[in-house]
């Protein structure tokens, strides 16, 4: 397969990224982990930027990367509400607010310009598969139970409908019958867990956070989807947890967005 960087002219395997957060040493132990499990292009479900220490540094890196498709993620949207001094009416933590003011600061004009690329969501018209940050019925609702799920389904115009925002690793499915459509729901907790997208179902898929998982398990996580084989692998990686504790310390963030860190919370 002719390849050129990380995009393939015969797209198969999709890495899957989501919740970033400007932790820098977890996206680089990911990548590292993700390079040798093969994968041909990068959906990105937003959320690069917020909470940790290096949002330049992120975005160059998946910019170089040339994705397939970024979305917008929430913090992005506060990073935009920065630049145009409207942060003082919005209902996010202070810290989320403080660290968005801070990253507009650090983010280039040109990255500024590249986050604003980014769609609210995507739909892949010749694929089974659809992506947005949070919710598909309202603006940055986290699909965190069955009941929100099940809300959403019917929205969606695809399979399987990949997501961000809730930073936990999690599968939403239904399958129909005779008696009615029946849901599932699966946390995916081990260090691989592999997932089969059934043709006749419908999927709602998030690949946890890069950057702070709030399961418990203190694991930089993602994902990548075999398009052809419909499956998707699921890991969690280790990475440097205390050198990224060092650097919230020394350039002076919250000390509880460390804390976060160790306690997967």
């Amino acid at each position: 397969m002719q390849k050129t960087g990380y995009y393939s002219y015969c797209i198969m395997r999709y890495l899957i990224l989501s919740d970033i957060h400007a932790n820098y040493l977890a996206l680089e132990a990911v990548l590292k982990h993700a390079s040798a499990k093969r994968f041909d292009s990068l959906i990105s479900l937003g959320d690069l930027v917020g909470y940790n220490t290096h949002p330049e540094v992120i975005i160059n890196t998946i910019k170089e990367m040339n994705p397939r498709v970024c979305v917008v993620g929430n913090h992005e949207d506060l990073v935009f509400k920065a630049e145009q001094n409207k942060l003082s009416n919005i209902k996010s933590s202070s810290i989320a607010v403080d660290v968005a003011k801070r990253h507009f600061e650090q983010i280039s004009t040109e990255n500024l310009a590249y986050l604003k690329t980014f769609k609210n969501s995507y739909i892949e018209k010749d694929s089974y598969w659809q992506v947005t940050h949070a919710s598909l019925q309202r603006k940055w609702e986290y699909i965190d139970s069955l009941k929100i799920a099940k809300e959403n389904a019917p929205l969606m115009e695809k399979n399987l409908l990949l997501i961000g925002h809730t930073h936990i690793p999690k599968v939403y499915m239904s399958i129909k019958t005779a008696r009615g459509n029946i849901w599932r729901t699966m946390s995916l907790k081990a260090h691989k867990s592999i997932y089969r997208v059934p043709p006749n179902a419908t999927v709602i898929f998030n690949p946890g956070s890069v950057g702070q998982p709030r399961d418990g398990i203190p694991l930089a996580s993602y994902a990548i989807l075999d398009e052809d084989k419909r499956v998707i692998e699921q890991y969690r990686v280790e990475y440097d947890l205390l050198a990224q504790q060092r650097y919230i310390y020394e350039l002076d963030y919250p000390e509880q967005l460390a804390r976060r860190l160790s306690n997967g919370r």
